[in-house]
């Protein structure tokens, strides 16, 4: 059974898809944050909060980002903005979320949006561009291993593999 269905003719009335579940980090519970799409697959980021991972809520916030307007997005039409994912980070008590995105020069990037609450965003722009090329950068994930080096992983549209890059600052 589906924990979360699309709602016709609302912002995730088409699609719903690429799932992020963290713990939440300052409180009890779970979030899930998706990508919800309309009928003309125009892309946005929601969350929804549970207590036991079986029963879902939506925020009443929702949907909670959209890329700013360095991004080739706009209603009305297939606008990239999927695959959320969340890094919270304890010592500046601040969410941070990667996002599939494209720019206004047709360049694949990650869009990058910070929140103290987890619910609003405020957009940062796009800090991971695909080498000029127009292909789609998907399903990041970024991890920190024990050294403090930040590890990004992702897809890239049309590609056969997983891509790997690292840092030492999380946003470098």
């Amino acid at each position: 059974d589906s924990i979360l269905s699309i709602v016709p003719g609302t912002w995730e009335g088409k699609f719903i898809w690429a799932p992020k579940v963290i713990e939440n980090p300052v409180g009890a519970g779970w979030l899930l944050y998706y990508t919800g799409a309309d009928e003309d697959v125009c892309q946005r980021i929601g969350v929804a909060f549970s207590s036991d991972l079986y029963n879902w809520v939506r925020s009443n916030e929702n949907p909670l980002y959209e890329p700013g307007r360095w991004a080739d997005w706009e209603e009305g039409q297939w606008a990239n903005c999927r695959d959320p994912e969340i890094v919270y980070q304890e010592t500046q008590e601040t969410y941070y979320m990667l996002t599939t995105a494209k720019t206004t020069h047709n360049i694949g990037a990650l869009s990058l949006a910070a929140s103290d609450d987890g619910l609003i965003w405020e957009d940062w722009g796009a800090p991971f561009l695909e080498n000029d090329d127009s292909l789609m950068v998907e399903s990041s994930q970024m991890v920190r291993d024990e050294s403090g080096l930040y590890h990004l992983f992702y897809h890239e549209e049309e590609s056969d593999g997983t891509y790997h890059i690292a840092n030492q600052s999380f946003l470098g």
